[in-house]
């Protein structure tokens, strides 16, 4: 007998125990009557709650045929593949196969494994698989329900701002970025993703950013940090409470040791005067790193071979590996 008739015939099988409890029942019933009824007097009663989507697929209890219906469907699709690939904001940070995949030197990728998302194409993808890109179709991956699953979080605001918009929002600028991708420079350098950078500015689209390590600053591009995502948060602010860049970033500046209150004072304040004097001795500067230039943005080295490459790759709708170059381009 399977597991599932087990179950049934246990679920109809009438025990002593069982028709003792019912016979009990029926000789109190005039008193439970007469308790439900001095409960609904004080209004301790209570309704018991409707089975849960959970609990109707439990065994003895019968789920409705909208309930299964609704486990069953797949979760709804709120874009595109062609929409998505216009909204670099709204791309996940990895994707899943869902569609087993076999690339031209035999190299299969099995259903469920995930993998980096680098860049879209239409409706084509690019993962990362360390040393190369492979292209792939956007239908073999999960790549819309995960957008999905973004897009059902967000407020109408929230999803009407886009990377091109940020720049011209500083009460939506964060204060510091992280990297969500590991950044390669020129002579050996790297800045692993998951560090933590203070946002200076923008820099037409970019973001100008200071690393505390490196004790240098540096450009970036918007998708390659969570700042949509931090400028997102910052709109769950009412917009009276939403402070300019400018104020935040000096009250963030101002030593705290030396005046605890006086960040707190910028932020409230109506009006703030700045300037500029001549300090009495003036400190060492440290020396920058001999591969880094002063003056420019450091190379990115492993960012720009990539996309040389990836400009030469077959059309899409075609599983293709391309090999990344090792050449190292010029400074950003």
């Amino acid at each position: 007998m399977s597991s599932r008739h087990q179950r049934d015939a246990a679920a109809r099988t009438i025990t002593p125990a069982w028709l003792g409890f019912c016979l009990g029942g029926l000789m109190t019933f005039g008193c439970g009557e007469a308790e439900a009824t001095a409960a609904q007097t004080t209004g301790q009663n209570e309704i018991p709650p409707a089975a849960s989507p959970a609990q109707a697929a439990e065994p003895g209890v019968q789920a409705s045929p909208s309930e299964r219906k609704a486990a069953q469907a797949p979760p709804k699709l709120l874009i595109t593949l062609d929409e998505l690939s216009l909204r670099r904001d709204l791309w996940p940070s990895h994707v899943k196969i869902t569609q087993e995949v076999r690339l031209p030197d035999g190299e299969v990728l099995a259903v469920g494994r995930e993998l980096p998302l680098y860049e879209m194409m239409g409706v084509d993808v690019a993962i990362d698989m360390g040393a190369d890109l492979v292209q792939i179709p956007g239908s073999d991956t999960d790549i819309l329900e995960r957008a999905s699953a973004t897009m059902a979080l967000l407020t109408p605001e929230q999803l009407a701002l886009r990377e091109q918009d940020l720049p011209s929002r500083p009460e939506l600028w964060p204060l510091e970025v992280k990297l969500s991708r590991t950044l390669q420079f020129s002579g050996g350098t790297q800045v692993a993703a998951g560090t933590m950078l203070i946002f200076r500015k923008f820099n037409g689209y970019s973001l100008n950013v200071y690393d505390r390590k490196l004790k240098d600053h540096f450009q970036c591009e918007i998708h390659e940090t969570d700042a949509i995502a931090r400028a997102r948060e910052r709109m769950r602010l009412p917009e009276a409470e939403r402070k300019p860049f400018f104020v935040r970033a000096l009250a963030a500046a101002v030593d705290a040791a030396a005046d605890p209150a006086a960040g707190a004072g910028l932020e409230s304040s109506d009006f703030v005067l700045v300037y500029q004097g001549r300090a009495t001795a003036r400190a060492a500067r440290p020396s920058r790193p001999s591969s880094r230039s002063s003056t420019r943005a450091p190379s990115r080295s492993t960012r720009t071979s990539k996309r040389s490459t990836w400009a030469s790759t077959p059309t899409p709708r075609t599983r293709a590996r391309t090999r990344r170059s090792s050449s190292t381009p010029g400074a950003c």
